[in-house]
């Protein structure tokens, strides 16, 4: 079969009644999607129907893995964000996102070992300008090792969000503003296990930077510098 022409849609195959629905019933905004999903993603059919039909699905898929999951399989965060790359600036994603969202992403970006998709994850947060971190509810998570880890990620992110403020930097034109803790995240205590999200063969380095780490009070052990470095 020969290709199509660089920035032509080619038809979808009309085979299945998934396929057969979209073409009667969705607007022509979201196949031009597809086009942008087709380059970024495994699944892009996928995301298009999500998109449309159930967008909160993606911006945090259920059910939630364990943190020890993720670092024992760390392909299985990329079946779980298939297109994040793109997805990051689709209005109807963004609409459907929440502050919490965004940190359990970078959390399970932390235990996958994603440290540019953490990066990423963080600007992408700093750059939603009415996000404010102290105004993040208590998700009321039993998990104890998602609860640490969501609370230690927060904790991180204001130091990292007010850093950037003291320097100055900007967000369209507006220096970043200082942020502070929810109340909830202060009583989230260490963990009783050690949670080791670093494999044992790997190099581990510290930052550099003096700071009392939020993980390693928690009693974890993670690649969170990326936090910093966006």
């Amino acid at each position: 079969m020969s290709e199509s022409p660089p920035g032509r849609m080619t038809a979808l195959p009309r085979h299945n009644p998934i396929t057969s629905y979209l073409y009667a019933n969705v607007p022509t905004r979201y196949w031009a999607l597809l086009w942008l999903f087709r380059g970024s993603s495994v699944h892009p059919m996928t995301i298009v129907r999500k998109l449309v039909f159930s967008p909160l699905t993606l911006t945090l898929p259920r059910p939630l893995p364990l943190p020890r999951a993720l670092r024992e399989n760390e392909s299985l965060v990329w079946k779980r964000y298939d297109g994040i790359h793109a997805l990051r600036y689709v209005r109807r994603f963004r609409s459907h996102d929440k502050p919490i969202y965004s940190v359990y992403r970078m959390c399970e970006f932390i235990c996958s070992d994603e440290g540019d998709q953490l990066m990423t994850e963080t600007d992408y947060f700093l750059a939603r300008t009415n996000w404010l971190l102290e105004n993040i509810a208590d998700p009321d998570e039993d998990n104890p090792e998602r609860r640490a880890l969501l609370a230690a990620t927060i904790e991180s992110l204001v130091d990292a969000f007010n850093e950037k403020h003291d320097l100055g930097v900007t967000r369209k034109g507006v220096v970043v503003p200082r942020q502070a803790c929810p109340r909830w995240v202060e009583e989230v205590p260490p963990l009783d296990r050690f949670l080791d999200l670093v494999q044992e063969e790997e190099e581990f380095f510290e930052s550099s930077i003096e700071r009392t780490d939020p993980f390693t009070l928690r009693n974890i052990r993670a690649h969170s510098a990326h936090i910093f470095n966006f």
